[in-house]
């Protein structure tokens, strides 16, 4: 678990290291300075490897949420609009999946609206801890209704995040390692 307490950091970078704490499958351009932990193949709070691919296509966290894996994707708002068509198949294909979106330099912090068409849900973080709350409620929202969810970050100003727990987390979230269907 990422321990942020007295540290400022912008909303972008406060909802990388939630995913980094949860998920199997991260994509796009890494904001941290270096993996969680110092790791060459970070392990999330859940013990499991954390996959992380640079790429600012969809296909690969895509594949990875039809196979059943936690994942989130981090692209500017110039990559989200040229991946529109991924979106809308995620979303006929109901795949759990959390897209963070942000500013490119130079465009509109409101560029994401372009994609509202695309069939996925869209919560809209202000402030450094909302994007970091946000992460963990996409993901809630998107393995219960298995639509996949765009969290849009419109503050580049650094702040203070208070982290959660890693129990709550996984309070919250649940451990999939742990979830048995009844018979």
């Amino acid at each position: 678990m990422n321990d942020t307490s007295g540290n400022k950091e912008t909303a972008a970078i406060a909802a990388q290291k939630i995913e980094f704490d949860i998920c199997e499958g991260i994509q796009g351009r890494s904001l941290l300075k270096e993996m969680p932990g110092g790791l060459e193949e970070p392990e999330n709070i859940f013990n499991r490897p954390v996959a992380f691919n640079p790429s600012t296509d969809l296909s690969y966290i895509s594949g990875l949420a039809s196979t059943g894996l936690r994942t989130a994707a981090f692209l500017d708002d110039k990559n989200l609009t040229a991946n529109y068509n991924q979106l809308s198949a995620a979303a006929r294909q109901h795949l759990a999946m959390v897209v963070h979106t942000f500013p490119h330099e130079g465009q509109s912090k409101n560029s994401h609206h372009a994609i509202s068409g695309s069939g996925n849900f869209h919560l809209c973080a202000s402030s450094p801890q909302e994007a970091a709350d946000f992460a963990l409620i996409a993901h809630r929202i998107t393995e219960l209704s298995l639509i996949p969810g765009i969290c849009a970050i419109d503050s580049g100003d650094a702040q203070e995040v208070a982290p959660l727990s890693k129990e709550n987390i996984i309070q919250y979230l649940g451990d999939r390692k742990s979830t048995r269907l009844n018979s």
